[in-house]
């Protein structure tokens, strides 16, 4: 399977995807924190991916997204933003609605 069908499959299986560097438990750039710290704080389940560890990937997504910075957030498999949009989205009031109304179908173990 190639790059460009395992970042499908990903999209397709999951509500939510954060594509960074580094884990949650240690981001390795300011945008990966920000983005892990706004999803954290109103309580969203999500898969991350660290693209250091798949440099295929990593360089097939801006193709997707149309977007080359990194965190990368997908919502319902359609790309919503990076650290920035996240962030605004938290202080904006929008972001709890929008993890809180995933479709449950989407859903799945990360």
């Amino acid at each position: 399977m190639n790059a460009t069908e395992r970042l499908q499959g990903i999209l397709q299986s999951h509500s939510l995807i954060v594509f960074m560097r580094g884990t949650p438990d240690k981001p390795m750039c300011q945008g990966s924190f920000d983005v892990v710290e706004a999803l954290g704080s109103v309580g969203a389940d999500y898969l991350h991916l660290d693209l250091r560890q798949d440099p295929e990937v990593r360089a097939f997504l801006p193709k997707q997204s149309d977007w080359g910075g990194v965190p990368q957030v997908f919502l319902n498999g359609e790309f919503l933003g990076g650290a920035e949009v996240v962030c605004d989205l938290l202080q904006q009031g929008e972001l709890q609605a929008m993890v809180s109304n995933l479709q449950p179908e989407f859903l799945a173990a990360s």
